[in-house]
């Protein structure tokens, strides 16, 4: 049987979106690259307009608690 790994925010979870400034407390964000190559932590509205994807160097989509999505 394979092993399966949860992953888990590891520091203070991120408060407002980066780019608008909402609150992410009872929102899933992304820790994702921008279209401009930088990095933010993202409201899923922002990520849409501003993202430049998901998944390994492009961002990482997180819940509420802090607790990877996978998708």
């Amino acid at each position: 049987m394979a092993m399966v790994y949860a992953r888990k925010w590891a520091s203070e979870l991120p408060d407002r979106c980066q780019l608008c400034a909402m609150r992410l407390e009872d929102n899933d964000w992304v820790d994702g690259k921008t279209e401009r190559g930088s990095w933010a932590h993202m409201c899923l509205r922002c990520h849409e307009e501003y993202g430049y994807g998901l998944g390994t160097g492009c961002g990482q989509r997180w819940n509420k608690d802090g607790w990877w999505v996978k998708g």
